[in-house]
């Protein structure tokens, strides 16, 4: 995945090298399954975001505020599983192919030089990757920015109905959308712009092709931009996700509390059945309590399919040689490729939230008006 460098691998290879903790060959085959299991996710997360932007369009999307919200996090999403499908094609796979291949270079006595005849992708699949992999981070963090987005309207729909009406408009909502994917995509040009492809001839495959070079401070760039990007927004999001979560939940009790004295005081329509007032009113309203519980599972989903990442970054930062190109870097690129996986899977499961606790688009989705 990020950062193999062929331009500094030894020409001759006598036998399976070990990098850290596991050989080329397990690498191969954890590497091939991952992509696999990324190439399943990724496509099913492309089908079910595409039926969210078709559903939330028939809902009437540019004409409410709320909707537009949910309808650009579901185009960030597909957007995000397109990009995990290319990393796992062109990265994933491919580079599993040639690590596979390599112990069989040089089998026989050293100073032979046994050339590989087979496949070989005309450029080193390593920069591919790269791309897929830091696009894959720039609609994660614009994903991440809309939920939170959602999360505070949703708080401001509750608490402050009239007010929330006028700020979460159509025209803010895509002002919003629009800064954050340039601030996401922004967050990563220092990182592309710090990787080059050189022409290289590689003795493995006797052959040259395009290579991945790296420029010296694109280490310090990237722990910069990990830890001040990628690390320190997760937690902030999840953050705000878990007070907006607290708001909310405080908000419903003092409904309930409101309604619970409403009955006691006999503040209900004498006309209509006794029994019946009681029940309803010591009810939680229902649109608040959907949108809670709806809250409550995005921020279990994300504390979920976030996890891998921080304990990579604390990982990388614990351990120096835990990287790319350090003792550890097949152990490394195979926790990256888990990571991709679940933050995949983070853009895949939402129409399983909408169509659970959003009335309106499971009927939209139904077909019904």
């Amino acid at each position: 995945m990020d950062g193999i460098d062929y331009s500094t691998a030894s020409p001759e290879i006598v036998q399976e090298e070990a990098k850290g903790l596991i050989t080329a060959t397990e690498f191969h085959l954890f590497l091939n399954t991952t992509s696999c299991i990324l190439i399943a996710v990724a496509l099913f997360g492309i089908v079910t975001n595409i039926i969210n932007i078709k559903t939330f369009t028939a809902m009437g999307a540019f004409s409410d505020g709320i909707n537009l919200t949910f309808l650009y996090l579901s185009v960030s999403d597909v957007l995000l599983c397109f990009w995990a499908l290319f990393a796992a094609v062109f990265s994933g796979l491919l580079l599993s192919h040639e690590t596979r291949v390599l112990p069989q270079l040089h089998l026989s006595t050293p100073g032979s030089h046994k050339t590989y005849t087979g496949f070989i992708f005309p450029m080193d699949p390593t920069p591919l990757g790269i791309v897929g992999l830091n696009m894959i981070q720039v609609f994660n963090l614009t994903t991440i920015s809309i939920t939170i987005y959602l999360a505070v309207a949703r708080c401001l729909g509750v608490l402050q109905p009239l007010k929330f009406r006028d700020s979460v408009s159509v025209r803010n909502t895509s002002i919003f959308f629009s800064i954050s994917f340039l601030l996401s995509l922004t967050s990563r040009l220092p990182l592309l712009a710090h990787t080059d492809i050189v022409m290289m001839f590689d003795k493995r495959f006797n052959s040259s092709r395009p290579t991945l070079s790296f420029k010296p401070n694109r280490v310090h760039i990237k722990d910069i931009t990990w830890l001040a990007v990628d690390m320190t927004g997760s937690v902030i999001a999840q953050i705000i996700l878990l007070i907006c979560i607290y708001i909310l939940l405080r908000s419903l009790r003092a409904a309930v509390r409101f309604r619970s004295r409403a009955v006691r005081g006999g503040q209900f329509d004498l006309n209509q059945d006794q029994d019946k007032p009681n029940k309803d009113m010591r009810k939680t309203p229902s649109r608040e309590n959907r949108i809670a519980k709806q809250m409550l599972l995005v921020s279990a989903i994300f504390l979920v399919c976030n996890t891998p990442k921080l304990l990579l970054y604390v990982a990388t930062n614990v351990v120096p040689d835990f990287d790319y190109d350090g003792q550890y870097r097949y152990t490394y690129l195979c926790s990256v490729s888990v990571q991709v996986i679940f933050d995949t899977l983070n853009s895949s499961l939402n129409i399983f939230v909408y169509n659970s606790y959003n009335s309106k688009f499971s009927k939209a989705l139904l077909g019904k008006n």
